[in-house]
């Protein structure tokens, strides 16, 4: 893509968010130039508080491992939940005040806390945990994580990619490795 494409893109999602289109800034177009998060932070304070939880969500959802650039987005959106923003978790996980969640993670355990994303299901976390073991992702070496959360401290669950995702921010206590090994 050359400089005027990239423009285009840009006035092209300007507009359009000006217009009250805000999901424009996920979608392909900006996530491919890396102008979702750009546009984001130049524009967040003009998102309608209404709708800059959907709005920053799914951004984070489609930008995967931007977290630190996501962060301080999705912990401010926690207080623009909508009420009903756990109607997607199942029935048997919804009642209960607090949930055991898994990470596939190749940083530190003294690190996981931080990290945004992790899932409802421990055979998502082994998947991950097998994808990275299979490329030798950068050297690292992958683990899986156990913590446990309060419903309250979910900023959004999603299940668009078949992750049953939870997306919170530095809500998960007790973390422990699980160590198996899943290859």
């Amino acid at each position: 893509m050359d400089v005027t494409e990239l423009s285009n893109i840009y006035i092209d999602t300007r507009d359009e968010f000006e217009k009250g289109n805000y999901d424009i800034i996920s979608t392909r177009e900006c996530f491919f130039t890396g102008m979702g998060v750009h546009l984001l932070k130049l524009n967040y304070n003009e998102i309608p508080d209404n709708k800059k939880h959907e709005t920053v969500i799914n951004l984070y959802s489609l930008m995967e491992r931007n977290g630190r650039r996501m962060a301080k987005y999705v912990k401010d959106v926690k207080k623009f939940r909508p009420d009903d923003y756990l109607r997607e978790l199942t029935p048997t996980i919804k009642g209960n005040d607090i949930i055991t969640i898994f990470r596939c993670d190749c940083g530190d355990i003294s690190k996981a806390q931080n990290r945004l994303s992790w899932t409802l299901d421990i055979d998502v976390a082994k998947h991950f945990y097998n994808w990275h073991m299979e490329r030798k992702f950068l050297g690292f070496i992958p683990h899986i994580y156990s913590g446990k959360i309060k419903a309250k401290d979910i900023i959004a669950y999603t299940n668009d990619r078949e992750e049953q995702e939870i997306i919170q921010y530095r809500g998960v206590k007790e973390i422990t490795e699980i160590v198996q090994t899943y290859v």
